[in-house]
């Protein structure tokens, strides 16, 4: 009798090589390197430097929740990323640290004072003190100054400005136009303050900024691959493995949002679809050894992982 053997380890391999090759034709790009199964391994992933670009941690665990968290622009938090690459030190088993320096955004609030009504402006903080100019006339009048003119507080009682007024003055016999400036006063009560906020940036420094870096194996073991869980992030992936993940097909729609009947489109959600692998191969003459991982993302969030060969 002939027993016909099916080696079940060569078949998902071929399987996972198919699936890898569709998706570099869908994204149009031949990547001769990872059909031939070049990765990156723990012992490159363990340098004695973070590249400019890094998230880093607050202590040695790599948990996403240790990441070190700034805000940005618009004050949203976000995972902080190195400035400038960070020379390392080791600080125990698959952990180092460095000086790191880092963008991160403050809030910044400002507080302006103006003027609520036009009214009298003085020469000094003293309501005996009345600014006056004259008219194309010559008749003297009260200068005043407008509402929501810019001032600084001088005392509790008084804020001043630098105030540009027009007067005429005479000239051979006419009244000739001419632009003067003062510094004027104007009583507190007829002042109000505004306060507003911004996010300012800035560039700081922590002595100690963690970085997950693994003692040298041969890439992805299965234990860490099996920590992996739908939902996570392709950082919250990297953090756990120590390896890089490199991206082999993108694609991004719009879903288009209306109102309750359809009847006005009133925005629009960007979706992206991503997918990433790892693999490792050893080719020599007495031993082949080949190590994949392949991650799907949905709108960053994982949707599918899968992997052949770790151990």
């Amino acid at each position: 009798m002939v027993t016909n053997e099916i080696d079940i380890d060569k078949v998902l391999g071929e399987q996972q090589m198919m699936k890898k090759i569709a998706k570099l034709v869908t994204a149009g790009t031949f990547a001769l390197g990872l059909f031939a199964g070049a990765g990156i391994t723990k012992s490159e992933a363990s340098t004695l430097t973070k590249p400019a670009g890094s998230n880093f941690f607050k202590s040695a665990s790599n948990s996403s929740t240790n990441y070190y968290m700034v805000q940005d622009y618009k004050g949203t938090t976000v995972r902080a990323k190195t400035t400038a690459s960070v020379a390392l030190t080791a600080y125990k088993e698959n952990y180092s640290y460095g000086s790191v320096s880092f963008v991160d955004y403050d809030k910044v609030s400002k507080t302006t004072y103006k003027t609520t009504v036009s009214t009298q402006a003085y020469t000094k903080a003293s309501k005996n003190a009345k600014l006056t100019a004259r008219n194309y006339k010559g008749k003297v009048i009260n200068v005043k100054i407008p509402t929501k003119n810019d001032m600084t507080k001088y005392t509790a009682s008084w804020y001043k400005d630098s105030f540009k007024y027009t007067t005429y003055v005479k000239v051979k016999g006419k009244w000739v136009k001419q632009t003067k400036t003062a510094t004027v006063y104007v009583p507190a009560k007829y002042v109000k303050g505004y306060t507003s906020s911004s996010w300012v940036k800035k560039t700081k420094k922590v002595d100690k900024g963690f970085f997950y870096t693994p003692a040298a194996t041969n890439g992805v073991t299965l234990a860490e691959y099996n920590q992996i869980e739908i939902g996570m992030s392709l950082d919250d992936v990297e953090a756990i493995t120590g390896e890089k993940f490199t991206l082999i097909y993108s694609s991004s729609w719009d879903e288009t949002i209306y109102n309750d009947d359809y009847s006005e489109e009133i925005g629009k959600i960007v979706h992206t679809d991503a997918s990433y692998t790892w693999d490792y191969k050893l080719d020599t003459e007495t031993e082949y050894i080949w190590r994949y991982v392949d991650l799907d993302f949905e709108d960053g969030k994982l949707t599918y992982k899968s992997q052949y060969g770790l151990k």
